[in-house]
């Protein structure tokens, strides 16, 4: 887990951009929350004593976190990416990759180590962290898709939107490569500020 909780810290001072007020605020709010939520998790996790199952599910989420976090890295790279809340009109959006299986993969890959935290040490502590963090999440994502629905984007978006869920996917795995294809042939053919929603 600590190294989840690593790897997300340190994309918040490498990877994400934040040259907005509301970005600032959103920085300052998901890192202090962020930073008790972690404390309080790694503390209950490490004290906990889980059943060989749970210590496995909780394994498997935190893998699964890392995993769809670091292809969401790669995938975005090559991109602007504004932190939570940020206030900026985007000009593009991916539709590939993680994109093409949930909105916000970024928030999910987050929300995954919280309820790995719960899982391995199911308590109110966790559990009202997962939440808080996860609260978090929904709020900052619906203020970007507002934002992205007020762009020139609005038309690709509401149709990427319909076809594709926020944190849960739409599609079954069998169609997974599908809409990885279909994804694909949507028009993103926008100006060079290249901004992702997270």
């Amino acid at each position: 887990m600590t190294l989840n909780i690593l790897s997300f810290a340190l994309a918040t001072v490498k990877f994400f951009v934040v040259d907005d007020p509301k970005a600032a605020k959103g920085k300052n709010a998901v890192s202090i929350t962020g930073a008790m939520a972690a404390t309080v998790c790694v503390y209950k996790v490490l004290t906990s004593d889980p059943s060989v199952f749970m210590a496995i599910l909780s394994t498997a989420f935190l893998l699964l976190s890392l995993g769809l976090f670091l292809w969401t890295i790669r995938i975005s790279k090559s991109n602007r990416v504004n932190f939570a809340f940020s206030e900026k009109i985007p000009e593009m959006v991916l539709y590939t990759g993680p994109y093409g299986i949930v909105r916000h993969p970024f928030y999910v890959s987050y929300t995954l180590t919280w309820i790995a935290a719960v899982i391995a040490a199911p308590n109110i502590y966790t559990g009202f962290a997962c939440l808080m963090m996860f609260g978090l999440y929904f709020a900052s994502a619906n203020s970007e898709e507002r934002t992205l629905i007020n762009s020139q984007n609005r038309l690709s978006y509401l149709k990427y939107r319909q076809h594709t869920g926020k944190f849960l996917p739409k599609a079954t795995l069998i169609f997974f490569f599908n809409r990885i294809r279909e994804n694909k042939s949507m028009d993103t053919s926008v100006p060079k500020d290249k901004k992702v929603a997270s």
